[in-house]
């Protein structure tokens, strides 16, 4: 059996993008990948108990992570933080960071914070000559686009994408 993660990050096109350009001749030396969710999410979570802010996203950025870094993943460190919200305190619902590597291969950052005021889900891919490619996935189901920016090894952009993004449907 070949058993497989079914995610929303995976299955948008933005992924396949990225994916395509870490293969192409020239686009080796991954340094490191960052991983963000950002987007608060209040409501939801004073009206459920138990939950952990690695619940929430962090299995869509770990399938992101799994599938952008080559080898197999080990955990670095990992840390949650408390939500505090009109006098009520939920214990790891804030912000969480869990940070992994692979042998030989790239650091991977995965940050979701849930208690941030702009919402943002990105990548960030950073290649040992200071390259990087940054993109955006949609963030809501009011706007299902995504962009990729790829930027010089001194820092000039070279590549700007914007293109149609609907991976729950793709999912």
């Amino acid at each position: 059996a070949v058993v497989r993660v079914v995610a929303v990050w995976l299955n948008s096109p933005l992924t396949g993008h990225i994916l395509s350009r870490l293969a192409e001749p020239g686009m080796n030396g991954l340094a490191d990948i960052n991983i963000v969710h950002n987007k608060s999410r209040f409501s939801r979570t004073l009206e459920r108990e138990h939950e952990h802010v690695f619940d929430i996203e962090m299995p869509h950025q770990l399938s992101l992570a799994c599938a952008l870094t080559p080898g197999r993943l080990q955990l670095l460190s990992a840390q949650a933080s408390d939500l505090l919200l009109n006098g009520q305190r939920r214990a790891n619902m804030a912000r969480g960071e869990i940070a992994l590597t692979s042998a030989g291969g790239p650091v991977a950052r995965l940050v979701s914070n849930l208690n941030h005021p702009l919402r943002e889900r990105s990548v960030v891919a950073r290649f040992r000559d200071g390259r990087r490619l940054v993109g955006f996935f949609p963030v809501g189901a009011d706007d299902s686009f995504s962009q990729l920016f790829e930027y010089s090894a001194v820092d000039t952009l070279t590549h700007h994408e914007v293109f149609d993004d609907d991976p729950l449907s793709v999912c």
